[in-house]
């Protein structure tokens, strides 16, 4: 699969003059070949998908029938923290109430559709070092209705 899908690539080279002309448009052609080249390793070959957490490793119980995303969770979590990603086709509503009765002493705070559990402060308002995000599905196949992504601060990690 070809990133380009065949479209040309038009440039103005009306300023160069001579040899300058043909050494530049040359030099585009390799590098533009070559990230061509990497892009498609990178879509041949998707990123490694991150284990499953346990309930202890995450501190919650994950919500009943959620599918767990390895692929996603793997590429949000490069950094200082963990996200794991759990998809469901319920509705938002039906979730957060589930999380309501489990976390029943946990502040939660509600940003636009999404909501938020904090189970640790620290780090940066939205992104707590241990928490839980709730939020309506705006980026998932369907049946997808509700993401549940979990953030916990890896162990040794400094905010």
């Amino acid at each position: 699969m070809s990133v380009f899908k065949g479209e040309a690539m038009r440039m103005d080279l009306s300023g160069l003059r001579g040899s300058m002309c043909v050494t530049f448009a040359a030099a585009c052609t390799v590098v533009l070949m070559q990230t061509v080249a990497l892009t498609n390793r990178a879509l041949a070959s998707p990123p490694p998908s991150l284990p499953e957490p346990t309930q202890v490793e995450t501190g919650i119980p994950v919500y009943p029938g959620a599918k767990y995303d390895g692929v996603t969770s793997a590429g949000y979590s490069e950094n200082e923290h963990f996200y794991w990603f759990y998809l469901s086709a319920d509705p938002i509503e039906k979730v957060v109430a589930f999380y309501q009765k489990q976390l029943v002493s946990v502040p939660q705070v509600r940003m636009g559709e999404a909501y938020l559990f904090t189970l640790e402060k620290g780090g940066h308002v939205a992104f707590p070092n241990h928490g839980v995000m709730i939020e309506p599905n705006k980026a998932f196949p369907r049946p997808t209705k509700t993401v549940i992504s979990v953030i916990k601060l890896k162990p040794g990690s400094v905010e």
